[in-house]
């Protein structure tokens, strides 16, 4: 579910608008209009952080095939940072 709030009402009624994203709801905060920001559930940013780590694994895996090598510690750590971002 998703709601679309403004920014003065985000202001009056944070408490209640954090109840709600803890509850599972994304809020999208606007400003004269226009997205300013979304809320979201903190669960769902770990599970984004979870498929970036495997998406990074998988480049990692699919270079070594692509090399039939081994890779240096330099370009591991560098596609490691990658996945951070």
């Amino acid at each position: 579910m998703s709601a679309i709030i403004s920014a003065f009402e985000a202001k009056n009624r944070l408490g209640q608008i954090l109840d709600r994203v803890e509850s599972g709801e994304e809020i999208t905060i606007t400003r004269h209009g226009e997205p300013v920001a979304i809320l979201i559930p903190l669960a769902i940013r770990k599970v984004d952080k979870v498929l970036n780590a495997l998406q990074t694994f998988k480049e990692i895996r699919a270079e070594l095939k692509k090399r039939n090598t081994n890779l240096s510690r330099l370009e591991v750590r560098k596609l490691i940072n990658k996945g951070r971002r």
